[in-house]
Parts: structure tokens; sequence; C-alpha cells
């Protein structure tokens, strides 16, 4: 398959000009080592996988025996199964000033990643990495990064091509794994089988969090289930017969291994009786599609699940868009004790840029009506809209517009 070019690459190339180490973290089979690879092209820089029992004990028995076979500049992928490997990292990174010394991949495990910041300190930098992206797969690059404003929009409107509900849903009901992007209906099931089983599956064996794979399996089904819905690890634990004790270590095990990314709340003490809890998505809707048995993307597209998963897919798309960048962006969600909810907040300092989510092509505009929330409250209100399936950005008001989600 022709390699794809991903966002990613530019921050990655600027934090190996500037690291000594770098960490790619993402789920798995999303392209972080085949990305690294191609980068490395013309480069002396050899590539281990700790997958490999042979060079994991290695790593973990004896180190220096480990870096004597494969020297800096080096890929090392699942590096989060040797972490005692990261102190012989450090001593060298310490006598060496180049950069780009290490190139390392895994899992987002928190506890690994804290690990890794603890003892390598300023010589690493953490990078986030996601499945592809609707424009990834184009191979539409587009160099000014994502802003709200109308103007800046109507520009980012003449560079992509339009796209249709039906192209939306093939991208959403395929995923954004690189092995699936060319897939027939024919043979998703297939390969998302190997997927699940073979990949997912196996990392979940590898953490020895879970006994019973068939009540994990449940847990997952029921996880699908409850997309874009705030989380309730009771819900959860009761659809898939489990204690609560135990639905929450496995979603804990499900954000480590990337398939669960859970959108936090929008917090302000102006605004009362806010809810505290974060809402669940999935960061792949092609593996969320797959585990909910739908066979089609048109059956996705006009069933009852379609405006969960196309929320899902526009929460990932802005959490792609704005994964390490340095401007301190962050994505919320709000919703009150009265359900008044605002699908998503893009914060940026103290400017809020508040977004609804909506399917259909033409929404009811009425949506932006409860950004009111925000009147008289001390942050500054930007730019917003509805995020929906039209063809053209258009004004609804002097403040908001509807935004073509093929524009993210």
């Amino acid at each position: 398959m022709e390699y794809i070019t991903r966002s990613i690459e530019q921050s990655f190339l600027e934090a190996n000009r500037t690291y000594k180490v770098v960490l790619v973290v993402g789920a798995e089979q999303i392209g972080k080592t085949t990305m690294m690879k191609h980068l490395s092209q013309g480069q002396n820089r050899t590539y281990v996988s700790l997958d490999d029992l042979h060079p994991r004990t290695l790593a973990d028995t004896e180190p220096d025996l480990f870096f004597e076979i494969f020297r800096p500049p080096v890929i090392i992928n699942e590096i989060h199964f040797a972490p005692s490997i990261l102190h012989k990292m450090k001593e060298i990174c310490e006598q060496s000033e180049e950069s780009g010394l290490f190139w390392l991949a895994c899992p987002p495990k928190a506890a690994f990643i804290k690990d890794a910041k603890d003892i390598l300190g300023s010589s690493v930098v953490v990078l986030e990495m996601y499945g592809l992206s609707m424009r990834e797969k184009k191979n539409l690059a587009l160099e000014a990064p994502l802003h709200f404003s109308y103007d800046e929009m109507k520009v980012r409107e003449r560079l992509a091509p339009k796209k249709n509900s039906a192209e939306t849903f093939r991208h959403i009901w395929r995923g954004g794994l690189p092995d699936m992007i060319d897939i027939s209906q024919k043979n998703k099931t297939k390969r998302f089988w190997h997927y699940f089983y073979e990949g997912l599956m196996y990392q979940v064996q590898q953490s020895k969090k879970v006994k019973h794979l068939t009540e994990f399996s449940d847990f997952l089904s029921a996880c699908a289930v409850n997309i874009c819905k705030v989380l309730s690890v009771r819900r959860l634990a009761q659809a898939s017969g489990v204690s609560c004790p135990t639905a929450t270590k496995w979603l804990q095990l499900l954000i480590d291994i990337g398939v669960i990314y859970l959108l936090e709340p929008y917090e302000n003490d102006e605004i009362p009786r806010l809810i505290g809890r974060p809402k669940l998505y999935f960061t792949d809707t092609g593996l969320c599609s797959y585990i909910s048995n739908w066979k089609t993307p048109e059956e996705l597209m006009y069933g009852s699940e379609s405006a969960a998963y196309f929320e899902n897919f526009v929460i990932m798309e802005l959490v792609k868009n704005f994964a390490n960048r340095s401007d301190g962006i962050k994505l919320r969600f709000l919703r009150d004790c009265n359900c008044r909810e605002i699908d998503v907040v893009v914060v940026a300092g103290r400017k809020l840029h508040p977004f609804e989510i909506d399917k259909a092509a033409a929404p009811w505009r009425d949506l932006t009506k409860k950004f009111s929330l925000f009147d008289e409250k001390s942050v500054i209100r930007g730019s917003g809209g509805i995020i929906c399936s039209c063809k053209e950005v258009e004004l609804i008001d002097e403040q908001d517009y509807l935004l073509p989600c093929h524009l993210l």
C-alpha cells in the first residue's frame, strides 16, 4: 500500500530536532512505526520491537548489551514492555549532545508515560497519534492550523473538496486504521475480526488485568452502545454483568490501549450546576461499528445510532486537529443539571468557541441559542456554530455559522 502522509509528521520532525527522545503514543496498528520507518529512510537508524520476546528479555536483563546490538539512533516499538530500559536510555542521553537518539512507540498507557517523563525529564517529548483523519485519507494537507473565525473557514473551504453524507459515513464505517482504508464491505468483518482478536485482545491478555475475555467483550460492547453519553460506570457494569470496580479498571485499560477517549466537561464556577463527568467516545468509529455489528455504511447512516456515530466522528476529527499543538487549546463539553448541553467547546485561553454537532445538511439553526449560557460571564465568547453535513460555510448570525464537517 502506498504510504499516507500523516499530519503529525511536522510536529514529529520538529521534536526530533529539539529532543533526544521522541515518544509517540497511540492505539494498535494506527501507523506509528510505519511513519517512523518512512521518516528514517536514508538514515542509519535501526529498528527493534519489544513485542518480540528475545529483545524484550535482553532489554530487561542486560540493557548494556541491548544497546550494543541496537545502537542509537534507534526506533524501539512497544517500549512499554520493558520500562526498566528507560534508566539506561537516560544514561545515554546524559552522555550525548545529539537530538533524536531514540524514537519510541507504544500505547497511550498513562503509567508508562508518567515513568518516561519522570525518568527522562527534559530529554523526552510525548506526541499523541490517532487513526487516519478524513483529510489524511485523501492526502489533503491544509498547512494553516484550524481556527474558527468565519473568514478563515471560508479560506479553508476553497482548499478542501466538498463531501456528501454517503462519503462521510463510509469514512465513519471504515474508521481510521490504515489497513482498512480501501477495505470492501465484504472483507471488513474478516479484517476487523483479526484486529479485534489478534491485536486488541492480545493487548488485553498482556495486561493481565482481565481473567474472562467473554465478560470483557461484553463490556466493550456496552461501551460501543454508550458512545457520546455522559460516562456512567454503573451503567457499563450492569450491561456487562461485572462489578463497578471491575468496570472502572477495564475502562482505564481501554483508555491505556487507545480504544476509548473521554471528553472532559467544561468547568466554570460562574455557571451553576454543571455536570462533572466526562463523555465517552471510541477513538476509531470503524472498530465501534464492527463491535456493534453495523454491516454496511448505508445501514449505519440510516440507522438509529447514526447521530451518535456522526458526533463521535466529529469529536475525534477535532481531537486529531488539536493533538500536539503548542497553543494549549482544549476540547470540552458542557452540560448542566437542567440537561442544557453544548456538544463541544473549543477552549483557547479565555476565549470559547461553542459548537453543536448535527448530522443533518440543513440543521435547526436555533440550536445556537443555547450558547447564551455564556452571556454576561467573564469568558470571551468567540465564533461558534453547528458542525454538520452542509456543503458550504454559511452564516447564522454575526457570531455563528454552519460548518461543514469535511473542513475539520
